[in-house]
């Protein structure tokens, strides 16, 4: 009825904001949604309000605290802690306080900033063999086990709303310390605690000039890099991401499906970068784009997608959609005529299969390729193709002005190394 139309949306809005937030579905049948209401009344502020957030059992944060002083060599692995902006300063504190370098395996946010002398970069896998302790942060495959993981006696110490992931049928990941509840309450605790405790400041402070030059010289390498690939033809995907990167300030945010390198980007503040989540599929980043630009109206969206995930996303709904709302997004398309996500898998599943020996990988191909400008284009948008990348850097800046003073859609079809 549609008398209990107040007690439906509250409700579906209460349980979208607490956690596991997330998106809800809310259908109302034909009759209610025909029914003639004369006036109605409604709550304000509503009485259906989200969960309050938790932090865990201050026992178990001591135990945690205690653990993270006496390890020799703890690291932190962070996925999408950062999808609460609030949780990124605290993790920033907790970090200073004990030394503790914190890596972004595959991350789907800023979970840390990245120009900070404990950033230790994207990839903690060299480092697992030597580490006692490793934080996990809000990541459901902190490593691929089948390639390289810690140590059997290293603890692991897992944080997040739902440290188990108890939704996933199966998940094998150590948890010796399970810290349920708000990532930033949490990190706040476990400063507060060690601070308590007493840490080692020589030791805090040696692990910190370790994990800073480690810092510096990865910020140098990645840097020259970017450098050797960005004159390449055809385009180097590397010299590509560079070239965006160059490009990104405090007014611009990314929505990156494949194949943005996060070692030519430097990203600071929370809510500026968004990766595929677990829950996403090929196809996501469109739309997520779009949905970003309506979230922020006054940010410069950039959307970088390879050709097959800009297939999958369903191109022409989304630049209609563009086009409807008026949501001036630049879509940029990492071309490489191929689904290179299933060619990899093939070589890393069967490196002496017959796909290999014989250099024939059935549906990975996308060759002929069609003018995915075009699309762009019959939407009203602005839209390019670039082979040659001393044509890279003006075509971009091109296509910033029109998504920032046109106010229109603009798409960048940057033809790639083919794999």
């Amino acid at each position: 009825m549609g008398a209990q139309l107040e007690t439906v949306v509250d409700r579906a809005l209460a349980v979208a904001t607490s956690e596991p937030a997330g998106p809800v579905y809310l259908t109302l049948p034909r009759e209610v949604l025909a029914e003639r209401l004369q006036e109605i009344e409604y709550f304000d502020p509503p009485r259906l309000r989200a969960d309050a957030e938790r932090v865990p059992d201050p026992a178990v944060i001591e135990e945690a605290a205690r653990a993270l002083i006496a390890a020799r060599n703890p690291i932190v692995i962070a996925k999408s802690g950062g999808r609460d902006p609030r949780a990124v300063a605290p993790l920033v504190t907790l970090a200073e306080t004990l030394g503790l370098p914190v890596f972004e395996w595959h991350h789907s946010h800023v979970n840390f900033p990245q120009d900070h002398p404990l950033h230790a970069g994207y990839d903690p896998t060299p480092h697992l063999g030597d580490v006692d302790v490793v934080v996990v942060v809000e990541s459901d495959a902190p490593w691929f086990p089948k390639l390289k993981a810690p140590r059997p006696e290293a603890k692991i110490i897992q944080i997040g709303q739902d440290p188990l992931f108890s939704r996933y049928p199966i998940r094998g990941f150590a948890v010796d310390l399970g810290l349920g509840g708000a990532p930033r309450l949490t990190f706040a605790a476990l400063t507060d605690a060690a601070r308590r405790i007493g840490v080692d400041a020589h030791a805090v402070a040696e692990r910190r000039a370790r994990w800073e030059a480690e810092h510096r010289r990865l910020r140098q390498a990645w840097s020259a890099a970017g450098r050797k690939a960005q004159d390449d033809r055809p385009i180097d995907m590397l010299g590509l991401s560079r070239a965006i990167g160059e490009r990104l300030d405090a007014s611009t945010l990314v929505v990156n499906e494949y194949d943005l390198d996060p070692t030519q980007t430097c990203f600071r503040a929370p809510g500026t970068y968004f990766g595929a989540p677990a829950s996403s599929g090929l196809g996501w980043g469109l739309g997520a784009a779009l949905g970003a630009k309506l979230a922020a109206p006054e940010k410069t969206v950039i959307c970088t997608v390879g050709d097959g995930s800009y297939i999958f996303g369903a191109p022409l709904a989304a630049h209609w959609v563009a086009r409807a709302h008026n949501l001036p997004v630049l879509f940029v398309i990492f071309n490489n005529r191929a689904w290179n996500a299933v060619k990899r898998s093939v070589k890393a599943y069967a490196p002496e299969g017959w796909a290999v020996r014989t250099g024939v990988m059935p549906l990975s191909e996308l060759d002929p390729a069609p003018d995915y400008e075009l699309v762009a284009r019959a939407c009203g948008g602005w839209g390019e193709r670039v082979e040659d990348p001393a044509a890279l850097p003006e075509m971009l800046d091109q296509a910033l002005r029109v998504v920032r003073h046109e106010k229109r859609q603009a798409l960048l079809n940057v033809v790639c190394k083919k794999p």
